[in-house]
């Protein structure tokens, strides 16, 4: 039996909006390119100490009141760049960019 997790974030408005810094929408504002997946989005960011931890955080968060959404990060080769695949159901990429794109507007 195949259990489906709604696609929704379990956060309020007002909580999203409190802890911006801590979730995706306030990760992505430090990424350095974001691109469309057909099940999601890619964050590209420079690769440091610090930004790894902070995905990690964000990750740990977000499975807390998103868990539909499936995370993979990836070093690139040389270690410049990290990136950070964001998939889950359909509807996910949707929902994604409907989120960051609300985040760069505000």
């Amino acid at each position: 039996m195949t259990t489906t997790l709604p696609i929704a974030c379990s956060l309020s408005a007002r909580q999203l909006a409190a802890q911006r810094e801590t979730l995706l929408v306030g990760l992505a504002d430090h990424a350095v390119q974001r691109t469309a997946l057909a099940s999601g989005m890619r964050l590209r960011f420079p690769a440091t100490a610090e930004r790894m931890r902070q995905i990690d955080a964000v990750v740990r968060r977000e499975r807390e009141c998103c868990p539909f959404l499936e995370f993979r990060v990836g070093l690139a080769l040389g270690g410049n760049s990290l990136t950070l695949d964001v998939t889950g159901p359909a509807g996910t990429a949707g929902l994604l960019a409907e989120l960051l794109d609300r985040s760069l507007a505000a």
